[in-house]
């Protein structure tokens, strides 16, 4: 009882903390008048006043891991990372291949790869793996009802995910993965047409194309 009577009072305390921002927010934005609180509130929502010359992670920087400072990269990249790319670096990204990774041991993973262009042309690959088990997660929540499935192909018509193949994380570095036309599994009269328009979707090597059957 004592841990709880403390939890509850530290919630009362967070809940106080936070009216009392409010009330302040609200005396700022009122002291201004209306065109004013206005143009305030779309500065702080376009962050105007960022600047990204200053704070522990500076723009433009890069933060390498040595060995025996691995166990925190994933803490590292857990962070959302808020330089996002801008036009200056388009271009098509690649998916390669569902392929079984014998270090990591999840099972059939993709990566996604992406051309690195800096100002005296090409530097390199940028690439990161994706879990196919994990986009099976994903696609799961899409349902009619439970008479349906979801499977995903890519942009060749290869079945990526389909209820007839092997638990996409459970396939072992053994073992090469099944790769087949998702023909192969679809097989109605009306499936092909549909399938052909899914394949025409976009012109990406590789696109994140679902239906349902039933």
């Amino acid at each position: 009882m004592g841990s709880l009577h403390l939890e509850i009072t530290q919630f009362k305390l967070s809940a106080m903390r936070i009216q009392d921002m409010k009330t302040k927010l609200q005396y700022l934005l009122t002291s201004f008048d209306k065109e004013n609180a206005k143009a305030q509130l779309k500065s702080t929502a376009n962050q105007d006043l960022h600047n990204g010359s200053f704070g522990p992670k500076q723009i433009g920087n890069f933060e390498y891991f040595d060995q025996g400072n691995q166990k925190f990269l994933s803490t590292k990249l857990a962070t959302f990372y808020v330089h996002l790319p801008t036009d200056s670096q388009a271009g098509p990204s690649t998916y390669t291949v569902p392929y079984v990774d014998p270090f990591s041991g999840v099972g059939l993973i993709t990566s996604l790869c992406r051309r690195v262009q800096v100002s005296i042309g090409f530097h390199g690959v940028m690439c990161t793996d994706v879990k196919i088990s994990k986009l099976l997660i994903e696609i799961e929540y899409l349902s009619e009802d439970e008479f349906t499935y979801a499977f995903m192909i890519d942009g060749t018509g290869r079945a990526l995910m389909h209820p007839f193949l092997p638990n996409a994380a459970f396939v072992k570095s053994t073992e090469d993965p099944v790769l087949v036309a998702i023909g192969v599994f679809e097989r109605e009269d009306n499936a092909k047409s549909f399938i052909d328009s899914m394949k025409r979707l976009s012109a990406v090597q590789f696109s994140f194309l679902l239906h349902c059957s039933s």
